[in-house]
């Protein structure tokens, strides 16, 4: 990588990464909002939002991906041109004893420049891991404030109508939450017949799988055309 007519130093590709990295964050985040305010609600505003959100894993992806085939090819540049620069062709020739005593220090050095590296692509991991996880939190709370501010939702006013219209009933009547599997209309019949009519059928099975039995008696009468 060259930047002002030079080539990039270590820190300076790792600063050009963080940098990029920021920018990207923004776009991202830039580019959800603008989506889920122009979405709206229902199945379609649900679709076009995991879309962005998949485009923007995939921004991410492609980032992560270059900036790390830079790092490696910077890597083997900085190799390479180590190498070349420990021979001088116009230098005598030193004798054999003398070559190996200076290629002992040299091995240690690259041992530990190799070593600093990989600390420093541990540690800029970790403070990317952090610095996302901080964006996520800050971006879960600010969802959160806007939930807030905008109240309750008109799913959530209609149930608190139903709550109380049922509350005034003789006697009074409450919501019982049923799981929405599929086959909650059969565990609601199942339910009701339970709590106040069970003598109406003779369970074999546990209240857990009564929608069972019932989802076979409404089978058996469609089958038996009443």
């Amino acid at each position: 990588m060259v930047e002002g007519g030079a080539e990039e130093s270590r820190e300076q590709l790792e600063a050009r990464h963080e940098r990029e990295e920021e920018e990207l964050e923004e776009k991202a985040q830039a580019h959800l909002e603008a989506v889920k305010a122009a979405s709206g609600k229902g199945k379609k505003a649900k679709a076009a939002i995991e879309a962005a959100e998949r485009e923007v894993e995939q921004w991410r992806y492609d980032l992560g991906e270059r900036h790390r085939e830079e790092l490696e090819t910077w890597e083997d540049r900085e190799g390479g041109s180590g190498g070349a620069k420990a021979s001088d062709a116009g230098a005598p020739e030193k004798s054999e004893a003398a070559t190996t005593a200076a290629k002992e220090p040299a091995a240690a050095t690259e041992e530990e420049e190799e070593a600093e590296r990989a600390q420093r692509k541990k540690d800029k991991a970790a403070k990317k891991r952090q610095n996302r996880s901080q964006k996520e939190a800050a971006r879960e709370a600010e969802l959160e404030r806007e939930r807030r501010e905008a109240g309750p939702s008109r799913r959530q006013l209609e149930l608190d109508a139903i709550v109380a219209q049922l509350a005034a009933e003789k006697p009074p009547l409450k919501v019982a939450e049923v799981l929405g599997d599929g086959h909650c209309l059969y565990r609601s019949i199942a339910d009701q017949i339970r709590r106040f009519r069970p003598d109406l059928h003779k369970w074999s099975k546990g209240p857990e799988q009564a929608h069972e039995e019932i989802r076979a008696l409404c089978a058996a009468a469609l089958r038996g055309g009443r």
